[in-house]
């Protein structure tokens, strides 16, 4: 059985409600036949008989039964009259007198507004990054893979889907949906209406309603563990903007807005969005900001309740128990035990890391970090690193821990840990989440099929069976610890480079276990080439993404370096002369700056990371592949 609350629906019952017992309002008792109404200027005219009018809005239908709304004020005078009339009429005809009511609070659907001020708030000290690192076993996830829940459907009804947030403890999952009837660029003040839909996994049923109209769109970030209160963010393009947190309580009947905060009031730009939010037990939620602000809020009053610096712009990881956070401040990788608020284990990361991005597997035996296209798994109680892959070959965003050997990278790519591998990719997904040992799919649909979320435990059989299979090819594998690899350098032009490069290779190859040789099974091809056509490029002064300099036409020139197995490339990085960026020198021009880079880049090659394996070449990127669809996987 499907519920739906409809705010909007329900201040128009209230609307006719009140039409029937306040004097004030004209019902459609007193509604006449059809006649002709004029507006004030004379020029436009209808047909129609009177519905209503309430609090200066005049309801008409013409005689197909459609309904036209007009400001009273709007009419024509002998039109303004005649509605008079009618109201004196009911006022004397009607024997009943309805008491005085207090009027109805505008804001009662309005969150409490709080200040919060992080100044004052405790702030935890961080450990060395040599203090050692040995914890206990970790609790394992709430929920195993299981094959008893049951897949959600759901209308998007014109709605574009935002996100999914989920509550494996409580089997429930939260979707967010919003619409905005006009252009945001033609009428940047017009506000959008969003829709929530509250699944149960168990039963496979939904409550639907509906928030709004809002001034920015509100996507529900997180569920607690007892699936009955959501955190929601402003979400609004533009640094600084995506800065405001809601709590809300979820009901049969819909959405209650308790409380409204920004957890980052008193930062600016970048580093006052709030950028990951998960729930705590205890009525407690955190939250980290942009610049890198851990904060552990009091849900009862929206009040911190200690803080903790990490690297800006990187993503902590939640314990499957919700009692530890794993994070990074860009040289080192730790633990922060939530409920003593303290660091409990730290080490260096082996590497500066940019964006970490950290997740726990969901038996809370790893802790993993992508960065960029940098991947390293740890033992969670040892500390020790399990891998460390530099270059996956792609950029990466998101990802999932689906298993404890197993990420979904990009909501489409599953990648094997323990083989170094992408083994599967899943096309069609809208959404993903880790749902205790399942993956959480979202599949959108369309305006004339509703949308899917369904429940998998990932790998599936058919890629487990199909990976073995592959692997009994004793080819399968060409590159590997022990290959041997075969230099090409003939396509650098410097006499001098070449040598240089080739020593450098054989180093960084010795480094993974390889050696050079003549025999090599796979050939290893060092590149530069200028390209035939001058490259046009530009750049303005200063940070403006939408500026724009005067064009310029530079010569190019491309590094590239390429693993070839029987003349069919199995890998291939590059990189170019032609900066992103100038630094220029006192009084120096930007083509003059432009001047120093025409030559080749042969310092890129110094800067490249060989991959560590690598599987024979077929094609495809993965070895399967499976449509999420609203019809299921396909």
């Amino acid at each position: 059985m499907q519920r739906r609350y409809n705010f909007a629906r329900h201040c128009l019952l209230t609307a006719l409600f009140t039409l029937l017992i306040l004097p004030t309002a004209v019902g459609p008792a007193l509604a006449g036949e059809l006649r002709t109404w004029t507006d004030k200027s004379g020029q436009h005219r209808i047909e129609a008989e009177f519905v209503s009018e309430v609090d200066g809005k005049v309801i008409l239908k013409n005689k197909d039964g459609k309904q036209f709304e007009i400001a009273l004020s709007l009419l024509a005078e002998a039109d303004q009259k005649h509605i008079q009339a009618l109201k004196e009429q009911l006022a004397a005809d009607n024997p009943f007198r309805a008491m005085e009511t207090p009027a109805a609070d505008a804001d009662a659907a309005q969150p409490r507004v709080v200040s919060v001020d992080l100044s004052r708030t405790r702030e935890v000290a961080p450990l060395p990054e040599n203090s050692g690192w040995k914890l206990d076993a970790p609790a394992a996830s709430p929920i195993a893979g299981d094959a008893s829940l049951k897949p959600i459907a759901f209308s998007s009804d014109g709605f574009k889907y935002e996100g999914i947030a989920v509550s494996a403890p409580s089997k429930r999952v939260l979707l967010s949906f919003s619409r905005r009837d006009k252009d945001k660029y033609s009428d940047p003040d017009n506000q959008i209406d969003c829709r929530y839909v509250l699944g149960d996994v168990t039963r496979g049923r939904v409550v639907e309603f509906e928030v709004g109209p809002l001034d920015a769109t509100m996507r529900a970030m997180a569920l607690n563990r007892a699936g009955n209160a959501a955190i929601a963010l402003r979400t609004v393009w533009g640094f600084g903007n995506s800065d405001r947190l809601e709590h809300w309580s979820l009901t049969k009947t819909g959405v209650q807005r308790e409380l409204q905060w920004i957890p980052y009031e008193e930062s600016k730009g970048g580093n006052r969005d709030v950028k990951w939010v998960q729930y705590l037990e205890g009525d407690r939620a955190v939250t980290v900001s942009g610049g890198g602000t851990l904060v552990v809020w009091d849900l009862k009053t929206a009040q911190p309740i200690y803080r903790f610096a990490i690297k800006g712009g990187s993503t902590p990881g939640l314990s499957p128990d919700g009692k530890l956070i794993c994070y990074s401040r860009g040289t080192d990788v730790g633990i922060l035990d939530v409920d003593k608020g303290m660091v409990i284990a730290a080490q260096d990361a082996g590497g500066n890391l940019t964006w970490p991005n950290l997740r726990f597997s969901p038996d809370g035996n790893r802790i993993a970090c992508l960065d960029h296209h940098r991947l390293k798994v740890w033992d969670f109680q040892t500390g020790h690193l399990v891998i460390d892959t530099p270059r996956l070959g792609f950029p990466t965003g998101g990802y999932q821990f689906v298993s404890s050997n197993h990420l979904l990278l990009n909501k489409n790519l599953l990648f094997d840990i323990e083989n170094q591998l992408i083994v599967w990719s899943y096309t069609g997904a809208a959404g993903a989440a880790e749902f205790g040992e399942s993956c959480c799919l979202v599949a959108s649909g369309s305006s004339r099929r509703p949308g899917l979320v369904m429940f998998e435990r990932l790998p599936q059989p058919v890629v487990t069976d199909t990976l073995a299979a592959a692997m009994q090819d004793p080819q399968f594998w060409v590159l590997a610890r022990g290959t041997t690899v075969q230099l090409d350098l003939t396509r650098l032009p410097d006499r001098n480079e070449q040598r240089r490069i080739g020593t450098l290779l054989t180093q960084k190859l010795a480094e993974l276990g390889m050696q050079v040789g003549n025999n090599g099974t796979i050939r290893l091809v060092a590149s530069v080439q200028e390209s035939p056509q001058k490259k046009e490029v530009s750049y303005s002064r200063g940070f403006s993404p939408f500026g724009r300099g005067v064009p310029m036409k530079v010569r190019e020139f491309k590094s590239k370096l390429t693993f070839l197995y029987q003349g069919t490339s199995a890998w291939e990085q590059s990189g170019t002369n032609v900066p992103g960026s100038l630094s220029l020198k006192d009084g120096e021009a930007i083509t003059d700056a432009l001047r120093r880079h025409e030559f080749p880049n042969y310092a890129w090659f110094d800067r490249v990371e060989l991959p560590v394996v690598l599987r024979k070449p077929t094609g495809s990127p993965t070895l399967g592949t499976t449509r999420v669809t609203d019809a299921g996987l396909r």
